[in-house]
């Protein structure tokens, strides 16, 4: 049988090429890769007997004439899927016919002779071409929306596999597809989308750590877990608020640059969170350079009134160590409490807000703590803060009718806990009981007197300098101690 390679316009070749062609098939490189054109019998095979007897009616005109032609000998029976000299290809048949050895090299002459043999990358060009390609399919799918990144990256695999398609067909040009398409699409695909998710969770954890900065705890995960209804978090209830404010911040802020203000009252903020935090507060407030704070649960509940007293009493500790590093801050802890129902959740209009605490109760604890300028104390509370409550060391300074009010309060200084109270603290308490008692009795030289041994022994206590002086100016103007229990007040 002989097999005649006229593929690709090989007819009519000059003998010079045709030599060239058949010198490169033995003495090219010791591996090509075969530009088949076709199944089994694409290249034109005449059986050897049409060749004997000179003609085929089964065969097309010319097929018998030679001239021109390369003819390849060899065994090519396209009916016998059993012959040895067969082997498998891409093209091999449903039948199982395949390529014959002599087809085979018709085929890798007729490469030879049009120059139309396989390219393929070499190693390095390969490499650069799947890292480029996972790079790209990477970046789209991590950097990139899913919903935008995805379909991107199905655009991109189905134009590289045409582009592939068409340099296959129009130059030879054989690409990767199955590593790129089968292997790295999938991959990228996959770890685009874990990576977008793990981004995501972190940006998450983020924005929840950023909130737990400006709300409460309670609030923060209820924000977190749930769509965002600010309505969902606003309630009235039961609370102690503490207020406080650093006296002399106007003077503080005149002699420090913005920056170092910052600074200063950061460390300030940061010095009377923690013993905040340290007791469970619910609700902390900053307002310019003042903290309004609520400790929210049940009326019946001792530890929604102790816990914000033991915050207190810390919270002084603290601020004595503020002194130490800031020279420059001379300044008391002043503290008010008051406990009563408030509002507490989102305040503000427009799209934003603030978490706030509302009601009368936060306005007279920030009374309360004003109150400590005029008295000269720390840690001042109501009666309904400190009543029931045991293991205080604390006393009574009478009721205080503020501007505004139109009743009276009763007011209670806290000095320490009977646990750490000094000697001191406990006489001083006791000490000035006995001068109160006088006091409540409008016996006003009987306290005076008792005031004044106080004064010789306690020189700086505020109180004592308060009430001796309103003892000593009802002694001067009786008419003037209406009702020696209330204090009226006329300046917040």
């Amino acid at each position: 049988i002989t097999t005649a390679a006229s593929q690709d316009g090989a007819d009519g070749q000059s003998p010079a090429r045709l030599i060239r062609a058949l010198a490169g098939l033995y003495g090219g490189p010791n591996n090509r890769y075969l530009n088949f054109y076709g199944p089994p019998g694409t290249i034109m095979t005449v059986p050897y007997q049409s060749v004997i007897r000179g003609e085929d009616p089964n065969l097309p005109s010319g097929a018998l004439d030679f001239t021109g032609k390369v003819a390849f000998v060899g065994f090519s029976d396209l009916f016998d899927p059993g012959q040895p000299d067969r082997f498998y290809t891409v093209f091999t048949r449903d039948d199982g016919v395949d390529l014959s050895g002599v087809e085979i090299a018709a085929t890798a002459f007729g490469n030879m002779l049009t120059d139309r043999s396989l390219k393929t990358l070499d190693g390095w060009s390969a490499l650069g071409g799947f890292l480029v390609f996972g790079v790209i399919m990477g970046a789209l799918l991590y950097l990139l929306p899913a919903i935008a990144g995805v379909p991107l990256a199905i655009v991109l695999a189905a134009l590289y596999a045409v582009s592939a398609q068409t340099g296959f067909n129009e130059a030879d040009l054989w690409l990767p597809v199955a590593t790129p398409l089968l292997v790295q699409f999938p991959l990228a695909l996959f770890m685009g989308l874990i990576g977008q998710y793990l981004l995501e969770r972190h940006k998450v954890r983020h924005i929840s750590e950023a909130i737990s900065y400006y709300l409460p705890e309670s609030v923060h995960q209820q924000l977190t877990a749930q769509t965002l209804d600010p309505e969902s978090v606003n309630r009235v209830v039961f609370s102690t608020c503490l207020a406080t404010d650093m006296s002399g911040f106007s003077t503080i802020a005149e002699q420090m640059k913005p920056g170092e203000l910052a600074e200063f009252l950061n460390d300030y903020f940061d010095s009377l969170a923690q013993p905040l935090r340290n007791h469970g507060v619910d609700v902390t407030e900053f307002r310019a350079d003042a903290i309004m704070c609520a400790w929210t649960g049940d009326p019946d509940n001792p530890a929604v009134r102790r816990n914000p007293i033991l915050a207190s009493l810390e919270a002084a500790e603290a601020i004595a160590r503020f002194r130490d590093r800031h020279q420059m801050f001379e300044s008391k802890l002043r503290i008010g409490m008051e406990a009563g129902e408030v509002y507490v959740g989102h305040a503000g209009g427009g799209g934003h807000f603030v978490y706030s605490i509302v009601g009368d109760s936060a306005n007279t604890a920030s009374r309360i703590e004003g109150l400590n300028k005029h008295i000269g104390t720390q840690i001042l509370a109501t009666e309904a803060v400190v009543e029931g409550l045991n293991g205080l060391v604390m006393r009574h300074l009478g009721a205080f009718q503020f501007v505004g009010k139109t009743e009276a309060i009763p007011i209670y200084e806290v000095l320490a806990q009977e646990s750490t109270a000094r000697d001191w603290q406990l006489r001083l308490r006791d000490t000035f009981a006995e001068a109160m008692a006088a006091y409540f009795a409008a016996d006003w030289q009987l306290a005076s007197d008792r005031l004044g041994e106080m004064r010789r022994e306690f020189p700086e206590d505020g109180p004592t300098k308060f009430f001796l002086a309103r003892c000593q100016e009802f002694l001067s103007e009786p008419g003037k101690a209406e009702d020696p229990g209330v204090v009226r007040m006329y300046a917040k």
